[in-house]
Formats: structure tokens, C-alpha cells, sequence
């Protein structure tokens, strides 16, 4: 049965009376669980113009190509843009999706095919109208493996479901495109993610370059404003935003502040209002501490497993080019030592790669018992010390090596590191660690200038193909760090159940996947614990709410500030 979305937002099928809710068609799509703690919705009208001041956890490195930004610059970016279809930032649903640039779109009766149409008011900031062949040069560069920057965020994410070159212009409002897996179902909500963006075909051939901030034309609600580097950048409005009455506010500022303490401050202060995005420097421990001694001046609304934190070791260079090495560490890591010290019980867990709480994950009880994760009598268990050691002198290290530690210098990582370094001690290995800013240790992770890092990896969905394509898949953000191939098999059983439509057969695809992870090998990325990310808000701060996805909602043409609270 064909699909139909009304630019109201309500699914219909195609030649039916019958009309089954958005939440009823993406349930299967796993897309996670409703955010922790949301606020009661705000009916007041909204205040326009004003500024607000946001918190960026680090200064985004200089490439500003949307399709070529890491997840970093996305944050400070997504107002210049547009998506074809987008996650409703205004209520508390997170399986909302509603139309972008996209008045409605359906699927065709084989499930092969959707097709767009699009709002023929839309327009780029320089006058000219948004076309169907934008549309189709902007999935095709999403997607396209040989183009320098690489695609290191858009490509793991789409290509398994769009093919390069297939989609199609029926006429300058309509485009057709075509699915690698008929039916997919994480295809709308992925292509709903903030950096899915839409961009004019002929800026991105003009020469012009694209990479710079003051380059940047979108058809989005904001114009890129002033820009200092390690400082601030400013986003101003679009004036002829083609959504009436939107943006919502006159100017925003990123301000760059690294240091928790006066992250903490500023917020207290009101010096910044908001994160620009559901990541900060503050720890959820931090975070919930912060709501609770600002309680009626500050909330805090939770992303819930949107994350995990991992070990993270350069498969191409010694010695963790030999998987005894890998799997050594993944068996002496402490994951429950990691929790009691970073997480928050009921926000986060120690869970393997495919997590607990979903349809796909296994059961705390199974976790409990696992090499690596489990413990004897409240501490680690001695067997897997053992064993690492006993891995390590297989691989030709019998009293361990010496390494060093490159520790981007966000979030919780240097904190973590301190904690890895005692943990790896045990087995002999010695960290030297060496504190980075964030944009240095992209640059060495795409230079393949490093050895072993804590890391973390923010989902594109709670969904089997985002956790395991962007981690271990050789086209996936982290395994391109990591330079890391899982075996044939793995990957063609990657591909056999994105496309496999009974839930039991894909059951059991994945925890054969999983298990490799567990027992042979963890790859490039060994697992500790997974988090919820924190969005903190000022109690003023109105028309926004986290959403079920990372990597959606912080475009904030919605977003206004209400000076009465």
C-alpha cells in the first residue's frame, strides 16, 4: 500500500479512508525511546526577534561543506539549510517527522520507490528556487565515495539505502528515489537527520569555495553571520525565509567553551542560554546536578541511548594491528568501573555494541554474564585479566607495550582516559596520555596520525544498520579512523539483515554479528557503557524539545525565547 504524508503531517494510504498514525508506521524502525524528563508543552505565542546565546562544547574544525562536515560543524551549520523531511522539534513525540522542503511524499505499492514533492515557494538565499534537481545532486554527493572531503557522516548513513545516480527529476517540484532495500524502514528517519541537507546544485559546481563559512548558501532560515575563530560563530536571519513567520528569533551565537567549570557558570549566569545541540562537555552526572541546583532556572531534556563510549584503537598500526591485541583489551576493560564513576542509573548502561532495551539487544541478566562485562563478587572478573594476559603474550607482548593515548579534549574523554590508563595497567600496557583539541584529533583520525583514543559514537538511530554500519562497516565514520574491515562474512551478513523483514531471522543474524565482537574481535571500537546525551535549556527557551535521534533538531527556526518564563 502506497504512503502519503499531507504537509499537516498526518499518513495516509494512498485510496484509503483509513488514516494510521506516523508513530504507527516508524514503530518498527526502532528509532528509540522517548526522551527522559520533557517538559510540559508551551502554548503561549511566540515571541519573535531577540537573540540567544548557545553553548558549542568545542570549535568546530574549518570545512563548512554540509555534506562533508563531521558532526561537529553540523551543530553551528544546520540553520543555513533545509532537509527534504525533518523531525518536528515542537512536541514531545520523538517519532514525529513532518515535511521540510517536502510538501508530502509516498511510497510506491513494491516499496522501491518514494516519491518527493516539493514546496514551490522554496528558495535559495540568493532569490532563485529550490529544484527537484537540487534534490537529486544532493543525495547523489551525500553518497559519493570518491569525492574529496569525504562523506564521513552522510555516506554510512544513506548508502545502504540509496544508490548514487538512481534518483530522478519528474518535474521541477517532483523526484523520485529509489530504495538499495525495498520497504527499508529506517530510510525516512534517517534521511530526516540534520545532516541530510539540501543544497543548490549550481553553488556546489561554481567554483566558489564551498568549504567557506561566508561562502555558505542555503535555503535554510539563517545566513551565516560574523565568525570568530575559537570564539564564536553567529548565524543572522534569513529575512526571506520562505516559512512564514519563521525563524523565530533575529541572531544566534555558538560560543565556544570548553572548560566545565565555566560551561557550568555560564549557564548559571545566563551568559548562554542553551546547547546548541544534545552534546556538552558536562558529564549526565554533571548535567543533572547543574538542573538541580538551578531547579526553575534550567531543565535538562535527554536524548536516551543515543550514544556509546568506546575504546578506540588504529587497526593499521602496531600492535593493534593484531586482533589478540583488540580483544585483550576489550576483556580487561572494566565496564562496570566506568559506570559507577560517568553514568547515571536510568540514563545510561553497560551494555555490548547492540545495547539492552530494544527488540535487537540482549537482556541485562545475558550481559551480566559476559567475557569482558561480567564481574565475581563486585569486581572484575579475575578470568578475563588472565585471559587478556594470556592474548597478549600470544601476540608477542608477554610484559605489554608501552602506547600512546591521543585524548580529544570534550565531553568526558579526558576524564575517561585517567580511568583507561589504571584499567590497562592491569595487563601491562602502559598509556602515555597526550590531550588534544577536539578539531587536532579529527585531523590525526583522518591522517591515521594516532594509536589508541577514548571515544565515543553518537547513533544516526537506535537501529541495527546505524549502530553496526557506522562503528564497524569499512564505509562507517569510526572504522574509517580506525582503518578497519570486519571479515566477508560479517558484511555480507550486515547487508542480509538490513533487508530481512522477520524480526526473529534478523535476531539472529545480528547477535552472530555481535557475538564475533564479544569473543573474537571488537575491530577498531571495544564497547564500555552506553549514555543519553543532555540538552540544557534555560526555562525560557521555548519550541524545541529532544527528539528520539542525536543528530536531529538543531536547525531552531522553531526556537524562541520567552522573557516571562
Amino acid at each position: 500500500m502506497a504512503l502519503s504524508v499531507s504537509e499537516a503531517g498526518t499518513v495516509v494510504p494512498a485510496g484509503s479512508g483509513a488514516a494510521p498514525t506516523r508513530r504507527d508506521v516508524l514503530a518498527g524502525s526502532a528509532l528509540g525511546l522517548a526522551a527522559a524528563s520533557l517538559p510540559r508543552l508551551c502554548h503561549a505565542a511566540p515571541k519573535p526577534g531577540g537573540t540567544i546565546n548557545m553553548h558549542s562544547y568545542s570549535f568546530p574544525p574549518p570545512n563548512w561543506h554540509p555534506h562533508a562536515t563531521n558532526t561537529v560543524q553540523i551543530m553551528s551549520s544546520s540553520g543555513i539549510y533545509n532537509q527534504l523531511i525533518e523531525y518536528n522539534p515542537e512536541t514531545e513525540d520523538p517519532f514525529d517527522l513532518r515535511g521540510d522542503l517536502a510538501t508530502s511524499w509516498e511510497l510506491s505499492k513494491d516499496g522501491r520507490v518514494y516519491t518527493f514533492h516539493l514546496n514551490p515557494k522554496a528558495k535559495w538565499q540568493d532569490g532563485m528556487p529550490v529544484t527537484a534537481e537540487d534534490v537529486v545532486y544532493s543525495m547523489d554527493s551525500m553518497v559519493d565515495e570518491d569525492v574529496k572531503p569525504a562523506r564521513a557522516v552522510t555516506l554510512p548513513a544513506l548508502s545502504p539505502y540509496y544508490q548514487k545516480g538512481t534518483a530522478r527529476t519528474i518535474d521541477d517540484h517532483t523526484v523520485e528515489i529509489p530504495l538499495k532495500i525495498p520497504n527499508a524502514p529506517d530510510f525516512l528517519p534517517t534521511l530526516a537527520l540534520d545532516f541530510c541537507k539540501i543544497i543548490p546544485k549550481r553553488w556546489a559546481e561554481s567554483g566558489i569555495d564551498v568549504q567557506k563559512w561566508e561562502n555558505a548558501v542555503g535555503s535554510g532560515p539563517f545566513k551565516p553571520g560574523k565568525f570568530v575563530k575559537d570564539v564564536s560563530i553567529e548565524l543572522v536571519k534569513n529575512k526571506d525565509y520562505w516559512k512564514p513567520e519563521l525563524p523565530r528569533i533575529d541572531r544566534m551565537v555558538h560560543f565556544a567553551i570548553k572548560d566545565k567549570g565555566t560551561a557550568i557558570a555560564a549557564y548559571k549566569t545566563g551568559r548562554v542560554l542553551m546547547t546548541n545541540w544534545p552534546v556538552t562537555n558536562l558529564s549526565n552526572k554533571e548535567a543533572t546536578q547543574l538542573q538541580a541546583e538551578e531547579k526553575g532556572k534550567l531543565r535538562v531534556e535527554y536524548v536516551l541511548n543515543a550514544a556509546f563510549f568506546f575504546f578506540f584503537m588504529n587497526t593499521s598500526v602496531a600492535p593493534f594491528n593484531n586482533p589478540k591485541v583488540r580483544q585483550a583489551v576489550n576483556l580487561a576493560l572494566d565496564r562496570q568501573a566506568l559506570f559507577n564513576t560517568f553514568g547515571v542509573s536510568g540514563l545510561d548502561t553497560v551494555a555490548p555494541p547492540l545495547g539492552t532495551g530494544t527488540w535487537f539487544g540482549r537482556t541485562a541478566e545475558e550481559i551480566a554474564q559476559l567475557p569482558g562485562w561480567r564481574q565475581l563478587n563486585g569486581a572484575k572478573h579475575p578470568d578475563d585479566i588472565a585471559k587478556a594476559k594470556a592474548l597478549l603474550t600470544e601476540a608477542g607482548h608477554p610484559d605489554g607495550f608501552k602506547a600512546e593515548m591521543m585524548v580529544r579534549q570534550v565531553v568526558e574523554f579526558p576524564d575517561q582516559a585517567m580511568v583507561y590508563k589504571e584499567q590497562l595497567k592491569k595487563i601491562g600496557i602502559e598509556a602515555t596520555i597526550k590531550l588534544v583539541d577536539s578539531a587536532t584529533g579529527f585531523q590525526r583520525y583522518t591522517m591515521g596520525d594516532w594509536v589508541m583514543a577514548p571515544q565515543g559514537s553518537g547513533h544516526f538511530l537506535v537501529a541495527p544498520d546505524a549502530l553496526f554500519g557506522r562503528v564497524w562497516m569499512p564505509d562507517g565514520t569510526w572504522a574509517k579512523y580506525a582503518r578497519y574491515a570486519p571479515p566477508d562474512w560479517w558484511q555480507e551478513a550486515y547487508t542480509q539483515q538490513a533487508g530481512e523483514g522477520d524480526r526473529e531471522k534478523r535476531h539472529e543474524i545480528l547477535q552472530k554479528m555481535e557475538d564475533y565482537l564479544i569473543f573474537e574481535d571488537p575491530g577498531g571500537s571495544a564497547v564500555t557503557y552506553w549514555t543519553a546525551r543532555s540538552w540544557v535549556m534555560n526555562e525560557k527557551i521555548k519550541g524545541i524539545h529532544a527528539k528520539g535521534s542525536l543528530w536531529a533538531g538543531y536547525k531552531h527556526e522553531t526556537t524562541w525565547y520567552d522573557p516571562e518564563g
